[in-house]
């Protein structure tokens, strides 16, 4: 009895007894998912040139894991496009929602409007036209505007062709040429005017023919229509409230991370995935900060990673305000809170953790 109770045999009895204890008895323990994560905005706007030369926006969601806009702009080959950046825009500022970003400007886009523009004059002049009756005088002063059109015209072709010709030798800039072919389309269309008008004027005309007009002047309409929201989408606006980041020279021409939600991506082990759920309270550190911020679990990945030898998931946390310190690409300090669990589940789980290190 007294060799039982020696100096010697006092800690191994010690150590069974509480080991026995600790396995049955109903002790509770905190149980918490700790690891460092990375700050990612929970939307982020990329402006960028793809490889035929369009215009690629595309509004990311990374909550979603999906693109919630994208939209890419294609040009006919051949034309003349530019792109132009909003000189306000400046690495760091504030972009608000609807500000403008980009003017994209195509020369066959314009070229088309202002035709249609044209026609649609021209059909609603000759509309007018045929609706009311005219008198022998005004044919007369028909044909005398016609023949000051058809002068007025060729002046106009002699400039346009001696500045093409300028503007073929890259003497004269594109604004400046660009400015003469207007003017002598304009021309042309006034002309073309003026010879409907001596038309009915000298010929009347029918219901029939009205309708004709009526139904031209439509479709010239619905094809305006088209052209102008094209050239409405032309102008790009910003889809989030965001701060505009850095670019690096490529084909990126611009980047805004929504600056109204954020989220931490954390890695947890494989075995950890059941422990936690949505909803789940996270404790989130700022490193090299004293204030704590909060978050909530939101959802795990299901594509698998190994990071140090193990396989892990990527834990998504939605992290919450105030931002004041925050900023993307930020490493954080993770404490996923998942509640009491057993001493014995407690020390089973720190074992397998350990083997599995």
């Amino acid at each position: 009895m007294y060799r039982v109770f020696s100096q010697r045999g006092i800690p191994a009895y010690l150590i069974i007894i509480m080991v026995l204890l600790v396995y049955f008895v109903p002790v509770t323990v905190p149980y918490r998912i700790k690891n460092t994560g990375k700050v990612m905005p929970a939307r982020e706007y990329v402006l960028s040139v793809g490889r035929d030369g369009q215009l690629i926006s595309n509004l990311m969601d990374n909550r979603k894991g999906v693109s919630n806009q994208f939209n890419a702009f294609q040009f006919e080959r051949g034309d003349e496009v530019g792109y132009t950046i909003n000189p306000r825009i400046r690495v760091g500022e504030t972009v608000r929602l609807g500000d403008t970003l980009a003017n994209i400007s195509s020369y066959n886009t314009q070229r088309l409007l202002i035709s249609l523009q044209g026609d649609l004059r021209v059909m609603e002049a000759t509309l007018a036209l045929c609706q009311s009756g005219e008198k022998p005088e005004v044919i007369e002063k028909a044909n005398a505007e016609l023949d000051y059109a058809l002068a007025d015209a060729a002046i106009q072709d002699t400039l346009f062709a001696r500045n093409k010709k300028l503007y073929d030798t890259q003497v004269i800039p594109d604004e400046e040429y660009e400015l003469q072919y207007r003017e002598t389309r304009l021309r042309h269309l006034q002309i073309a005017i003026n010879k409907k008008q001596l038309s009915a004027l000298e010929s009347g005309v029918q219901e029939e023919e009205i309708d004709k007009i009526l139904s031209q002047i439509d479709k010239i309409k619905q094809d305006l229509k088209i052209v102008e929201e094209q050239v409405r989408r032309h102008i790009l606006l910003s889809p989030v409230t965001g701060v505009v980041q850095h670019t690096a020279p490529g084909d990126t021409l611009l980047i805004i991370h929504d600056v109204s939600a954020y989220l931490v991506f954390m890695p947890v082990r494989f075995g950890q995935k059941k422990q936690v759920s949505p909803g789940t309270p996270v404790k989130i550190q700022i490193l090299h900060a004293r204030e704590n911020l909060t978050g909530e679990f939101i959802q795990t990945s299901n594509t698998i990673y190994f990071i140090d030898g193990q396989q892990v998931l990527m834990a998504m946390i939605l992290l919450k305000g105030p931002f004041d310190d925050v900023y993307p690409g930020m490493v954080v300090k993770c404490s996923i809170n998942c509640g009491e669990i057993s001493l014995k589940e407690y020390l089973k789980r720190y074992f397998i953790s350990v083997v599995t290190s």
